[in-house]
């Protein structure tokens, strides 16, 4: 995932989205 994808979703969706991902 490249980190400007990280920085156009809210800080919630980041740490749902970044626990299913990683």
């Amino acid at each position: 995932m490249p980190h400007s994808y990280h920085a156009m979703i809210s800080p919630c969706q980041l740490d749902a989205l970044g626990h299913q991902v990683d």
